[in-house]
């Protein structure tokens, strides 16, 4: 450097202040070429760290730099945080391939209408890395001059040949960086291009995906007009107006210690900055304030790393000398202190493998006018502030920062910048926040409501089509969203073109089948009578060597309290003897009848309480003559089947205490889940999408083999290809059934509060149960109302998904009539009459010919 640079970069003047911008010529798949150099960009995975313990937080940084510190250093790398709106056009285009029945695109509209209103930012991380900073050096001459296939751009060009050399070292360099923490995929074209245009025009809508923008295409894609004022900048549209206000700050200052994880998350917290509207008719509303980050580093060698430390080290060693002298042989503490931390650094260079990483990170935020970006601007301001991070407006700066934004640029205002330690830096968790759900083929439920909001998706039908696990799990208490999000479920399925049903044992699910019928799927109100004696019969379940068990226990559950003693062997034995017999068809009303004619009085008057409880409603279709006629229907729909009379015991009676009332609606509830699965079975239903709904599994959890029937019929939903919803409000009686806990492949967490069922609640969720995690748990069914009172929060979980991210979710319905309709209040307006369905079929004719 000469005597001449070194003065203007000790006055700030540094050439690269003046330097022109970059000038793009070529984007392709991962790849940025300009006149002077050629930058790779890597799309950035978020990574779920929202509910990660602190041990989980502090091994996730270790991980990223272990992985990414080989990769990354000495590269000149430019770190885009940018934001988009989620929008309702692109998820009904994505829809396009999800449903097939009913009306599901007006299903598909109400949701898109609901996306467009919640106003949802969308986050993404793109990571560039200079490989190329000198493309007109000699090393490179060879491949440029060989080139005869240029894509028309006059001058200074690109050749296919360099393009497919730069595309091999982009290739080489992402297989390491996918493998690491970033989860970094090559960023295609199009997010490329958008990134690029979105700082020059903010009105730019997203390219179409080519393999390679270049000429005609490269000019529209950079054309805009941005003018620098002292303290601000103003963005033009193609027509000359004043499209957006905007300002770039820097972060000037970061506390000497960070402590993970909490406040060093200061790129992560860009997602959580808010202020107060002030607008006439807003007053008082939270407005979420986007800021896009742009942080240029480099991750510095040991050996530079090294230097930097020895630099400082004796500079302090000198300040110390200096000020002793002039102080009667005392120094400040806190030269000692620089001078003794810089020693400890040094030695976990060496012995510790510590690199320091240099950056100078700047923030843009926008508005629509000059006060709206004012006020973001101090929103953003005071945020950091709590943190201890100073961000300043940097006025008379505003042209070089905003240069040094753009991709392909450089670093401009080096005195604006800092070095931090590589734990440091990377606990900023610029990769972290919530991502959970479904990713494709699945609609929306809700929305996340971590630090990196979005679209919440979920497949109810997934675990089949992937061949995985098929059973869900909904915990948590009463009231708190559990039945609102299995109906959901079932009209996702439904749309899918699934055979649904829903066991409503508590009689309020009629309006699901009225909400399917309005969007124009079959369903029908099944309600359980004694027309259908016999239908679900344990003997048209299981084959003749499994049968007679399971029948016994049903019986032995049905039977009154003070034949319990003789009930087990009686009926084990009646129901062995009916399963051998030449009888073509088995049934239990067989077995009861042969009980009933016993020689033994005991035995007689057993059998004749069985033929009491069989003549009941409830009874009969368990237990009562076999009729031939079916509850369930066959075909693809979305069927509530309700058992009237249905009277389960509640957790605090004895099984011993409990009246014969309960015992049968106990056994009835049994009965029907398997009949439910039977049905499934069937040969002509195989190749059916299916989704099974069974609220209330806890109950089944009060008689001595219903742990062994649920982890049984769990298995069974497996082997037939059915998928399962069941509900409880007990976490710690699922937990103890580890078939079931085998068979769940997604789990969503209700609120529970006391510590025993938050911990099961967090083992079944993969987290750790501690108090931290107890603590979420109880909290997220409370949020705090406009008026400062605390109030219930309805529809709020903990959301596990299939490939085991946790994160939390609002289960958001897109409409107020879709929210009425299926909601369980005593004083909700859904009607529930029984739908008529052959009425129905002429509807359904009709919606699908007006289709």
């Amino acid at each position: 450097m000469s005597i001449k640079e070194k003065i203007q970069t000790y006055l700030g003047l540094n050439k690269e202040r003046s330097a022109p911008p970059p000038n793009l010529l070529a984007v392709a798949p991962g790849l940025a070429v300009y006149t002077d150099k050629a930058v790779a960009w890597f799309r950035i995975r978020t990574s779920n760290s929202d509910l990660y313990s602190e041990g989980e937080s502090d091994n996730e940084i270790l991980s990223m730099i272990r992985g990414v510190s080989k990769i990354l250093q000495d590269k000149d790398c430019h770190l885009k945080i940018v934001w988009s709106r989620i929008s309702g056009e692109q998820y009904e285009k994505e829809s396009e391939l999800i449903y097939t029945a009913g009306d599901w695109r007006r299903w598909v509209a109400d949701r898109a209408d609901r996306i467009d209103d919640l106003l949802l930012p969308d986050r993404h991380i793109l990571l560039g890395i200079t490989i190329d900073s000198d493309r007109k050096s000699v090393t490179n001459n060879h491949v440029i001059n060989s080139a005869t296939d240029m894509l028309g751009i006059a001058g200074e060009g690109t050749s296919r040949r360099e393009l497919d050399y730069y595309l091999g070292l982009i290739e080489k360099m992402a297989r390491p960086l996918r493998q690491s923490k970033l989860g970094a995929q090559i960023a295609s074209t199009e997010i490329i291009a958008w990134m690029i245009a979105r700082e020059q025009r903010r009105d730019i809508s997203v390219p179409p995906t080519t393999e390679t923008i270049t000429g005609a295409s490269l000019h529209k894609l950079t054309a805009g007009r941005v003018v620098p004022y002292v303290d601000h900048l103003r963005f033009y549209d193609a027509r000359g107006a004043t499209s957006a206000y905007g300002s770039v700050l820097v972060m000037s200052d970061f506390p000497e210690i960070i402590e993970t994880p909490g406040a060093a998350a200061w790129l992560l917290n860009l997602s959580s900055i808010t202020r107060i509207d002030d607008r006439p008719g807003f007053e008082g509303d939270e407005v979420p304030v986007i800021a896009d980050a742009s942080i240029r580093f480099k991750l510095l060698s040991r050996k530079q790393t090294l230097k930097k430390l020895e630099d400082t080290r004796t500079l302090a060693r000198e300040q110390r000398i200096s000020a002793a002298k002039h102080s009667a042989e005392e120094t400040s503490d806190e030269i000692s202190e620089s001078e003794q931390t810089t020693r400890e650094m040094i030695y976990q260079v060496n012995r510790e493998g510590l690199y320091l990483i240099e950056h100078h990170p700047r923030l843009t935020v926008v508005g629509a006018t000059y006060d709206e970006m004012e006020a973001n601007r101090e929103a953003v301001i005071a945020h950091y502030a709590e943190m201890g991070i100073t961000v300043a407006p940097a006025d008379d700066e505003q042209r070089e920062l905003w240069l040094e934004t753009l991709p392909g640029d450089q670093v401009r205002v080096h005195d604006l910048g800092t070095i931090q330690t590589d734990v440091a830096f990377f606990a900023s968790w610029f990769w972290g926040g919530s991502r959970v759900g479904d990713t494709s083929n699945a609609g929306a439920i809700g929305v996340t409501t971590g630090s990196t909001p979005g679209i919440s998706r979920f497949n109810p039908l997934g675990g089949g089509l992937r061949g995985d696990a098929t059973t869900t799990g909904i915990f948590g208490r009463s009231g708190r969203g559990k039945t609102t999000l299995i109906q959901m479920s079932c009209m996702e399925a439904g749309f899918q073109g699934a055979w649904v049903t829903l066991f409503d044992i508590k009689i309020e699910g009629a309006g699901l089948a009225h909400l399917a019928n309005a969007y124009g799927l079959p369903a029908q109100v099944l309600r359980v009578g004694v027309e259908h004696s016999g239908s679900a019969d344990l003997f048209n379940v299981f084959d003749r060597n499994a049968a007679p068990l399971a029948v016994a226990r049903q019986l032995t559950l049905m039977a009154p309290k003070s034949m319990k003693g003789i009930a087990e062997t009686v009926t084990l034995a009646a129901a062995s003897t009916i399963a051998k017999s030449s009888f073509e068809k088995p049934s239990t009303w067989a077995t009861i009848q042969l009980i009933a004619q016993s020689t033994s009085p005991e035995t007689a008057a057993l059998g004749a309480a069985l033929i009491d409880l069989a003549q009941t409603p409830l009874g009969a279709a368990v237990a009562g003559p076999p009729s031939g006629k079916r509850v369930l229907r066959e075909e693809p729909g979305v069927w509530v089947l309700q058992l009237p009379g249905l009277s389960l015991p509640g957790p605090q009676i004895q099984q011993d205490d409990w009246d014969a009332n309960q015992r049968l609606s106990m056994a009835a509830m049994r009965a029907f889940m398997a009949h439910t699965m039977e049905v499934a079975s069937q040969q002509h239903m195989r190749t059916m999408p299916k989704l099974i709904a069974w609220p209330e599994v806890h109950r089944l959890l009060r008689t001595e083999d219903g742990k062994d029937f649920l982890d049984q019929l769990a298995r069974l939903g497996r082997a037939l290809n059915a998928n399962l919803m069941i509900d409880s409000q007990d976490a710690t009686g699922i937990s103890e059934i580890e078939g079931v806990v085998e068979q769940l492949s997604t789990v969503f967490g209700f609120q529970l509060t006391t510590a025993t069922q938050q911990d099961a609640l967090a083992e079944l969720l993969h987290l750790d149960p501690n108090a931290n995690t107890r603590d979420l748990i109880r909290e997220m069914g409370f949020q705090m109302g406009t008026d400062g009172e605390t109030e219930i929060r309805k529809g709020h979980c903990i959301y596990r998904d299939w490939r085991d991210n946790a994160a939390f979710v609002q289960i958001d319905l897109p409409t107020a009539e879709i929210q009425e309709m299926l909601s369980t209040n005593p004083d909700a307006t859904a009607t529930s009459v029984d739908l008529n369905y052959e009425d129905f079929e002429l509807a359904t004719t009709t919606v699908e010919a007006h289709s």
